[in-house]
């Protein structure tokens, strides 16, 4: 378990949107969305894959109304989410830590030192992340709050790369 909220701890602070200049978000049209299969400790905290993926697709479309939302799209959003209880050596309870990460995911081609294309992949292009700490009571309305904050992050993001 503390390996967990460690390795929670350092996803978080590597997690970030990739620098402005980049051009990861330029002319994309659509997009689906993936939502990591949830385990237990996620769904005790009361998350579901069906709320999750309502409260991503509210954002995109409130933020990025032309943004096309479509189940076959090969750019994805994935959104993951990990969960562990947290608890004093001395036995008492902290709450729970989760972490939330969103990403998003296209097709690249990968072009050898003459700039031939070899082959292609999909990977990550865009990310971003938190760690919430706290009461497991509030947990869910905490990470459904934060995927719209970090949604709008993904929004402005888009707005700077395509502009028109």
């Amino acid at each position: 378990m503390r390996f967990l909220s460690f390795a929670c701890t350092l996803l978080t602070l590597l997690l970030g949107s990739y620098p402005s200049h980049a051009q990861e978000l330029k002319d994309l049209h659509q997009v689906s969305i993936v939502i990591e299969k949830l385990g237990d400790s996620e769904k005790r905290v009361g998350l579901t894959e069906e709320a999750l993926q309502s409260q991503t697709l509210v954002a995109l479309k409130r933020d990025l109304p032309r943004l096309e939302v479509k189940e076959d799209a090969i750019p994805f959003l994935y959104v993951n989410t990990i969960a562990t209880r947290v608890h004093f050596e001395s036995g008492g309870d902290l709450g729970t830590a989760l972490c939330l990460s969103i990403q998003l995911k296209r097709s690249v081609m990968v072009l050898n030192d003459d700039r031939r294309v070899i082959g292609g992949m999909v990977t990550t292009v865009w990310e971003t992340g938190t760690l919430l700490v706290g009461s497991s009571e509030n947990m869910a309305s905490r990470v459904r709050d934060k995927i719209n904050d970090l949604m709008t992050q993904f929004a402005a993001a888009y707005y700077r790369q395509n502009p028109h």
